[in-house]
């Protein structure tokens, strides 16, 4: 099963991964990455849960990451989904705080991460890159 896989990947750090997307293959990065040195975050732990409500399910994954450099770094995290899946909920912890997610449209949710970076500010983005390839950026410039 290529999800077994891609946890089993996800589980050393950075890795490419195969994803299987209305039947065919392609590998694509995922876990947390420093993309400007192109490195990994290393994942120090995992913890899934699922809950079966009717003839769907709600999947909770949480994932643990330390940046060892003393330096801030802006980060893209990738992760697969079904394809018909949804991301209704999102929460970041860093340094202490909680950072929630929340609904906006495209364009004005780039600005304000955008606007954030700039202003020294922690921040997140999380856009679908493929209707089963989700990225986040996270970062605090």
């Amino acid at each position: 099963n290529e999800y077994k896989s891609y946890l089993r990947n996800m589980s050393s750090g950075f890795q490419n991964t195969i994803v299987t997307s209305n039947g065919s293959s392609e590998i694509v990065p995922c876990g947390l990455i420093v993309k400007q040195e192109e490195i990994g975050i290393p994942l120090v732990s995992v913890d899934v849960s699922v809950a079966i409500i009717s003839i769907g399910a709600e999947v909770k994954l949480r994932q643990r990451f330390v940046n060892n450099s003393k330096e801030n770094v802006l980060a893209t995290y990738y992760f697969p989904v079904e394809a018909n899946a949804a991301v209704h909920f999102f929460e970041a912890h860093i340094d202490g705080r909680v950072l929630t997610g929340q609904v906006r449209d495209k364009d004005q949710a780039r600005k304000e991460f955008a606007e954030a970076i700039s202003s020294y500010q922690t921040a997140f983005l999380l856009e679908e890159v493929k209707s089963d390839i989700m990225e986040l950026f996270v970062g605090n410039s």
